[in-house]
């Protein structure tokens, strides 16, 4: 059998989730959140309903390295929690998921992008600089 390798397609994902944009202490793009490394983050956000806990695309969320910008705008996460490892919990009062990141101290002087990718594909990141 051939394979046309000249032959794309390109396909639109839509998203099974309404996500609400992330909510307090972490600020979406272009904000650049600033914290100490080893911390605990509540990255908190809305995704229309309860859709119970397997909601992240398998091996996510994830962090990556990125390079610092220096003029980039940056706000100060004001809590952060103690935490072992990351966790995700639903609040079905509030209608909000609470995905608890548990960050590494070897992360000092560095930015990092946290990458959420959704069990339908559709991704959310946020950007941190650890101090």
């Amino acid at each position: 059998m051939a394979i046309d390798a000249g032959v794309f397609h390109t396909v639109a994902l839509k998203s099974s989730y309404r996500f609400g944009g992330f909510r307090g202490p972490v600020n979406a793009l272009p904000e650049i959140n600033t914290l100490e490394a080893g911390a605990g983050v509540t990255v908190r956000f809305r995704l229309g309903g309860n859709h119970g806990l397997d909601i992240f695309a398998e091996s996510f969320p994830v962090s990556r390295w990125v390079s610092c910008r220096a003029d980039a705008n940056t706000d100060e996460i004001e809590h952060s929690v103690q935490a072992r490892s990351n966790s995700l919990r639903y609040d079905a009062e509030t209608d909000i998921y609470t995905f608890v990141w548990k960050t590494d101290p070897g992360w000092s002087g560095q930015c990092h992008r946290l990458l959420l990718r959704f069990a339908d594909g559709i991704e959310h990141t946020a950007l941190f600089r650890f101090r």
